[in-house]
């Protein structure tokens, strides 16, 4: 009975990467459990390389929330991103002409998120 409760009690605090909570979850989930602090990467401008020029530091990930890299390209090279916790986070890759913005959401450990 303690292993049946155990294992519910785990199954409950399952957090997806897309930022909401399952019982039955998919491959791309990664279980997080409550007492776990995710840590991320925050930085408001970051170079091709990964160097921060703007805004370099930490986030604690709150419910809801994930690590994210957003990532400007410009002919298919990189030319900045931007390192944050993002409530929601939704990975995409949105094209315009020359130009594609591409959102990543981590969480499988601390300080996933970097360019």
């Amino acid at each position: 009975m303690d292993k049946l409760l155990l294992g519910l009690s785990l199954l409950c605090f399952t957090w997806t990467v897309s930022g909401g909570w399952c019982i039955n979850c998919r491959k791309k989930s990664v279980k997080i459990y409550a007492s776990q602090k995710l840590l991320c990467r925050s930085c408001d401008f970051v170079l091709p390389k990964g160097d921060c020029i703007k805004g370099r530091g930490t986030c604690t990930a709150k419910i809801n929330e994930t690590c994210s890299t957003e990532k400007v390209f410009y002919n298919g090279l990189i030319q900045y991103g931007k390192l944050k916790c993002k409530e929601h986070c939704q990975e995409s890759k949105t094209m315009l002409k020359k130009k594609m913005i591409s959102s990543e959401c981590c969480m499988g450990r601390n300080f996933c998120n970097n360019i």
